[in-house]
């Protein structure tokens, strides 16, 4: 605006002739003229380094931002690798302390199933027999000491003893019987034709009645199995089934449509998911004959 006034003033001062008052209006026009250029120019200087400054710091806000994200990415992922890292371990102990409540559940079912075998086994009744040898020296020389107390206590032993003897020797018995009875069977028969004669075709009913027969002989042999290996399966059922009834190896391959190789193998692991150790196939086959 002050320019223009001096520009003004110098024309007029020109039209009437002030020739000297119009060069010093047109000076000072030139002056203010030069000043608003260089404030002009100082603004527009300051505004690009204003600018250059925002776009400068809005770029170390953006990388800050960048590296905060980034941190955070870091800090999620490392959290979550802990937590995947804790649920792994709790799993891995838990399933660890699952393994070995089964091992010594397994252990402790095998203990309790050897000691029933051999209260029933003519090893036991030998072992009661020596037993009640000894007894009857006892209880002679109580009688000569006169010690009734003695005497009472030896013949209290001893009737334990010797009615040990006739529950053992009554089950032999009973468990004679019913193999007798089992190996006359119609189903008996039948399977050990199957694996000597071709064209026979076992029905999952003839399984069935097999398995019955088994275990009305061998008191629930079925579940004595489900119970030392609960994930026995239907094959390895039949295969302890043929192998109780005594059917060879080679007729259990061919009533199974396996080779004979095969079910040795399957035995050697089914040996193994029972006891929990390494074993022959004809470790496998005692322990069924003994179950």
């Amino acid at each position: 605006m002050r320019h223009m006034t001096y520009y003004l003033l110098a024309e007029l001062e020109q039209q009437k002739g002030n020739y000297i008052s119009a060069l010093n209006h047109a000076l000072s026009c030139i002056h203010v003229a030069d000043t608003i250029k260089r404030i002009t120019r100082t603004e527009a200087i300051a505004k690009v380094n204003s600018l250059y400054n925002y776009q400068h710091t809005e770029k170390e806000n953006n990388h800050l931002r960048i590296e905060n994200d980034q941190k955070k990415i870091r800090n999620y992922q490392l959290i979550l690798f802990i937590i995947i890292l804790l649920i792994t371990g709790i799993e891995y102990f838990s399933l660890s302390n699952k393994r070995k409540k089964e091992a010594i559940e397994k252990e402790r079912k095998l203990r309790k199933l050897k000691e029933e075998q051999y209260e029933r086994s003519m090893d036991s009744l030998k072992m009661n027999e020596q037993e009640i040898s000894k007894l009857e020296a006892q209880l002679q020389q109580a009688e000569m000491q006169k010690d009734s107390l003695r005497e009472q206590l030896i013949h209290s032993q001893k009737e334990l003893l010797e009615l040990s003897n006739r529950k053992i020797l009554a089950s032999q018995n009973e468990r004679e019987l019913l193999e007798i009875a089992l190996r006359k069977s119609d189903i008996y028969r039948l399977f050990h034709e199957a694996g000597s004669k071709v064209n026979i075709r076992i029905t999952d009913k003839e399984w069935t009645n097999l398995q019955n027969s088994i275990d009305a002989t061998y008191s629930n042999f079925t579940s004595q199995l489900y119970a030392l290996y609960p994930k026995i399966s239907t094959q390895e059922l039949h295969i302890c089934y043929l192998i109780k009834i005594s059917v060879p190896v080679k007729d259990i391959a061919k009533i199974l449509g396996r080779s004979t190789s095969a079910i040795t193998v399957a035995r050697i692991r089914l040996y193994k998911k029972i006891h929990g150790e390494d074993g022959s196939a004809e470790m496998m086959d005692k322990f069924i004959a003994d179950l």
